[in-house]
């Protein structure tokens, strides 16, 4: 119980972030994304369905405000939290290069996946120039902040933990 109202604010807290706060801090044209951050760690943490719950919910949110497809970001964040919820058994505790690499690639797929449904399926074939000027700049902005932010998710799923632990079990 407390680990899902903990999660819900968080998905509350980070859309909010990267609706306002991160939009704030562009560089080159563009902001880490949050939401891969939220989405990967938390299916690195606790696994595939913990990661497909978090990937819905995080992309219901971006299609009630931002999308033109209802689902399409629900659907693309739930892809990356299921996939990235295989990693759960490589989990060691402090270790930043497994989850940094799987943010990498998450947030390489998200860029990928959003350009081909959204800009190349209208006829827009410059692949070159939206990888080199927004997809790559952004995996490495997302990749950089995650350092900091994965810290933190970290210390907050290590605090549930031990609670769940404490109470006996993950449902007390």
């Amino acid at each position: 119980m407390k680990r899902g109202i903990t999660l819900a604010i968080l998905i509350f807290t980070f859309f909010i972030l990267q609706s306002t706060v991160v939009q704030g801090i562009r560089l080159g044209g563009v902001v880490p994304n949050l939401t891969v951050i939220l989405v990967t760690s938390t299916a690195f943490f606790r696994g595939k369905t913990t990661g497909l719950l978090t990937g819905f919910f995080c992309g219901l949110f971006s299609d009630f405000f931002f999308g033109d497809i209802l689902g399409f970001y629900a659907v693309t964040y739930m892809c990356i939290g299921y996939l990235c919820g295989f990693a759960t058994r490589e989990f060691y505790d402090f270790d930043l290069k497994l989850p940094l690499l799987l943010i990498a690639a998450s947030d390489l797929a998200y860029g990928m996946i959003v350009y081909w449904c959204l800009f190349m399926m209208r006829s827009r074939m410059n692949v070159s120039f939206y990888l080199l000027r927004i997809i790559l700049p952004e995996v490495i902005y997302t990749t950089v902040a995650a350092v900091v932010v994965y810290r933190i998710l970290y210390l907050i799923n290590e605090k549930l933990t031990a609670d769940e632990t404490k109470r006996g079990g993950y449902f007390a």
